[in-house]
């Protein structure tokens, strides 16, 4: 279930992530099934873990694009020129 949404093309993050990932899909898979219990801590831990890594994520995206954008203005001020 989240492995599918979260396949990545290019490995490029923490070495941890992808094992994360295929815990908390497993866990998904068997809780969907079951009634809630045990499970539903451990899942909730991996949820917030995951919640960490997407800020993070998210973080250095923004910091990424600022720059990008600054370069692509002065690219295209310099071709109109």
């Amino acid at each position: 279930m989240v492995a599918k949404l979260v396949k990545p093309k290019h490995s490029s993050g923490k070495p941890g992530e992808a094992r994360e990932i295929q815990e908390v899909d497993s866990i998904l898979s068997f809780v969907s099934h079951k009634p809630l219990g045990v499970h539903s801590k451990i899942l909730l831990k991996k949820l917030e873990s995951f919640e960490t890594i997407i800020y993070e994520l998210e973080e250095g995206l923004g910091a990424l694009s600022i720059p990008l954008i600054k370069t692509r203005v002065s690219l295209l001020n310099t071709l109109n020129h």
